[in-house]
């Protein structure tokens, strides 16, 4: 069998394009003269003569970098068709491959160099972030050390045996496919995509959204800072006193604060630490019940309580006066900005549980009010009697909502819970209270982003039945936006809590957001819209959820991720790429999914390919495109062929729709707007 293979001398002019990243590796290039400049989403690299281009992007079978030439480059190019063909080239290129393993391992050094930037950046959003538990010191310092060796050493070193270069060359190979993967999950995290072209602002979808309404900044001629202030101060004695809680805890939570006050006792991990943070929070959320009821039944709201119950503020102490100002102003607008549409802060949440419009949100068993009274009554823990009057007590539901959504998912969005506490610090402030709020009108418009993309995100299968048309039983699709609730708490996670009310199908899901995110909100509701796509399926599937022999989308994804070591389509870099992302989401499949469902989104939706192929399958499948993405994209290769062939699973409802709407033609009978718009859907 012939290993030998041979390139052609190309000349590429300035600013021309070698490959595209996405695209599946054909070719690699050594530089002969000239220079290629290398893109990707975490930085811009660039790579002289005795440079190889394409090199690690053979190695995951597909780019990882854009490659353009920077300046009249002349390259060897070499077509190739899997890993295997690494050797073959560095073969080739044996009388300068000594030159060529220094050159690389200088690159290698570039990007480490990135990874430590890039490491440092995500530590000071989050300080309890660790980067890819692939990557170890050693390894930093073993190929940082390559690069610093001089150039007559490392001549003399690479020489020396061909099979020990080619073998220094792969491991170096290997190692930059896992950084490259690391940079980019960071990249993600903190929002960066250097080669990224942004579309016009109608599509801007990664960066959609973040502009500051004039309302919450404009504080017009008669805002009175001084007088502002002077309501401010002493806000903690104010908000116990209008609260009414019993004097031996008020004078607890006094001592407690007094001592939350020191920075350290805010951060800190020990036990002493920990301890206090919970005695506060336990006692925070007596005192917000307390207010609540007391401010919901009053004409007007004083703005520190309005801040209280709104924004978890309680004292001036632990904010700057700019920004203890910031929030004061923010609660003479809050009520207007941050509610309707479907879009809730858990102080008007709570008050439309208390009116009636609202049942309970679902307690960490799973269990809504009714059925946690119903369980028991049937226990003996409540009478016939008190289970009814139970049924009907407002007060409390709107206690249970507390006892249960409220203290957990504030928790949780907050992102950080081994140092959570209720009470609003500066602590992972980052931008002004003004400039990060979530309004209304944000999360409308970042929902009407995903709709426009996933179209079928927050539509499900309901039962629909016309006497007049005698359709006795038809399944169509039917559209429910869900509920958002903004959580009194700065923090970086989105929360879906559960995916219906009750048991019926057409009622909005619960998605729960921070009141003051600390990254983008359309990042963080797309990640909570694929955790609702996940457990929509899962109750749509019942018991079948993760069963192939029923497919969905849970089902397929289970059986893509369980048996991924064993998926011969799959290269290795991928394989390996898969492996880090289960173990950065803890094994947890839905966790997979999301963190897939996000690239789709956010990155594939634009033409920037990160997945793999089955993963890709799925999503088409199941989260298909909209048909304005669909043909933005339908030219290009790595999609082309399963676009052309369409969503197989639509085109079978569309075909049957269309006989039912026939049928009823036919019978001269009227056909319903929903057929239609069902139709509609199916076409879109």
């Amino acid at each position: 069998m012939d290993n030998s293979i041979s390139g052609s001398v190309v000349t590429y002019a300035a600013g021309e394009r070698l490959t595209t990243r996405g695209n599946d590796v054909d070719e690699i290039y050594i530089i002969l003269k000239g220079r290629i400049k290398c893109m990707t989403t975490y930085g811009t690299y660039y790579l002289g003569p005795g440079s190889a281009a394409g090199l690690t992007d053979c190695y995951y079978g597909m780019y990882v970098f854009n490659y353009f030439a920077d300046e009249d480059t002349m390259v060897k190019r070499y077509t190739v068709s899997s890993s295997t063909d690494i050797t073959r080239v560095l073969n080739d290129q044996a009388d300068n491959i000594s030159i060529f393993a220094i050159m690389h391992s200088r690159h290698i050094a570039d990007i480490i160099k990135t990874y430590l930037e890039l490491t440092m950046k995500c530590r000071d959003v989050d300080a309890e972030y660790r980067p890819d538990s692939r990557i170890s010191r050693w390894e930093l310092d073993k190929f940082n050390a390559l690069s610093s060796i001089s150039n007559k050493t490392a001549v003399e070193f690479y020489k020396a045996s061909l099979p020990v270069t080619i073998g220094s060359i792969y491991d170096g190979v290997r190692f930059l496919s896992t950084i490259n993967d690391a940079c980019s999950q960071m990249a993600d995290r903190l929002e960066i995509n250097v080669d990224y072209v942004e579309p016009e602002p109608e599509d801007d979808f990664i960066m959609a959204i973040e502009d500051t309404p004039a309302a919450l900044t404009d504080t017009g001629d008669d805002f009175d800072e001084e007088f502002a202030w002077s309501q401010l101060e002493k806000s903690l004695p104010r908000i116990l006193a209008y609260s009414e809680i019993e004097a031996e805890d008020a004078e607890r939570f006094t001592q407690l604060m007094e001592s939350y006050r020191i920075p350290k006792q805010q951060t800190s991990p020990s036990d002493e630490a920990r301890q206090l943070r919970r005695e506060i929070s336990k006692l925070y959320y007596k005192i917000y019940y307390l207010v609540f009821c007391k401010a919901v039944n009053s004409l007007t709201t004083p703005p520190i309580i309005s801040m209280f119950l709104n924004f978890g503020y309680m004292d001036e102490n632990l904010l700057s006066r700019e920004n203890s100002l910031d929030l004061y102003r923010l609660s003479l607008i809050v009520e207007k900005e941050c509610n309707g549409k479907g879009v809730y802060t858990i102080y008007s949440w709570l008050r439309e549980i208390l009116w009636g419009d609202k049942e309970p949100s679902k307690n960490s068993m799973d269990m809504d009010y009714t059925e946690t009274i119903n369980t028991n009554k049937r226990m003996g823990k409540l009478s016939a009697k008190d289970a009814e009057a139970a049924l009907a007590d407002n007060d409390a539901k709107v206690r249970f909502e507390i006892e249960n959504m409220f203290t957990s998912a504030n928790r949780v969005v907050h992102g950080r819970s081994s140092n959570f506490c209720p009470v609003l610090t500066e602590n992972g402030i980052t931008r002004s209270f003004s400039a990060s709020i979530v309004t209304a009108e944000k999360i409308i418009s970042s929902i009407d982003a995903i709709r426009r993309k996933d179209f079928s995100a927050f539509y499900r299968e309901i039962i629909y039945q016309n006497k007049e048309s005698e359709i006795d039983r038809e399944f169509i699709m039917s559209e429910v936006i869900p509920n958002v609730i903004l959580m009194p708490v700065a923090g970086n996670e989105g929360l879906m809590w559960q995916e219906i009310e009750g048991r019926l199908k057409d009622t909005p899901a619960r998605f729960i957001l921070p009141i003051f995110p600390t990254i983008n909100v359309s990042n963080i509701l797309t990640c909570v819209t694929g955790r609702f796509r996940w457990e929509m399926c899962k109750r749509s599937q019942g018991v079948y959820w993760n069963n192939i022999s029923e497919p969905s989308l849970t089902a397929e994804y289970c059986d893509y991720i369980q048996f991924y070591k064993k998926n011969r389509d799959l290269p290795e870099a991928a394989k390996a790429k898969i492996k880090s992302t289960l173990t950065s989401c803890r094994n947890n499949y839905r966790e997979v999914f999301v963190h897939d469902y996000e690239t789709w989104m956010i990155y594939e939706s634009l033409g920037s390919f990160r997945l793999n192929k089955i993963a890709r399958h799925i999503l088409f499948t199941y989260c298909p495109f909209s048909k304005e993405f669909r043909d933005r994209l339908s030219d290009n290769p790595m999609v082309k062929e399963m676009f052309s062939g369409g969503n197989k699973t639509f085109m079978t409802k569309l075909k049957h729709i269309d006989l039912v709407i026939s049928q009823l033609e036919r019978k001269n009978l009227p056909v319903p707007k929903e057929l239609v718009d069902y139709k509609n859907f199916l076409q879109m």
